[in-house]
């Protein structure tokens, strides 16, 4: 296990972990534009008629900033992940190792900050809350494999920031 650390030396963090929160201020802004816009649309003229134009942009603006937007998101990401191929996860002391058959890339401990747990998988979070790491649960090929991993996050990342997994 520890040769498999000394071939990492040198990489840089892993990149392919989705950006969390990167999109989250741009969404805000666009969404109080749309906002806006209905607004706009509310207003009633002199002669009492609504801007109808105004009203039906933002709606169909507020739908797709809220609603088709972040569907095409996840799916952009998801393509971008199955190009990737297959990847392999090590999680040890050092923390963890993503393989795929052209690459390898480690992320230490320090590079988290804490983890989440859900029905089907362990969400760990960066320190700077703009990555995650999935690691879906099916892929633990061992009956108590569940039990190891969350033992190893327990012990890595801080009890006051890590988030009470759900079991």
């Amino acid at each position: 296990m520890q040769s498999n650390r000394q071939n990492c030396q040198g990489i840089a963090p892993e990149r392919n972990d989705l950006p969390a929160r990167a999109a989250h201020p741009r969404k805000w802004i666009l969404t109080g534009i749309g906002l806006l816009l209905v607004a706009l649309g509310l207003r009633v003229d002199p002669q009492g008629q609504l801007d109808w134009f105004s009203l039906l942009f933002g709606a169909v603006f507020l739908t797709f900033v809220l609603v088709i937007a972040p569907r095409l998101q996840a799916r952009q990401a998801h393509r971008r992940a199955q190009a990737g191929g297959q990847r392999w996860v090590i999680v040890d002391a050092t923390g963890f190792t993503v393989s795929t058959q052209h690459d390898r890339r480690c992320s230490g401990w320090p590079k988290f900050s804490y983890y989440r747990e859900t029905t089907h998988l362990f969400v760990v979070i960066s320190a700077d809350k703009r990555c995650m790491t999935f690691v879906p649960k099916r892929a633990l090929h061992k009956p108590d494999g569940t039990d190891r991993l969350r033992r190893i996050l327990d012990q890595h990342l801080p009890e006051t920031t890590r988030a009470t997994p759900a079991r």
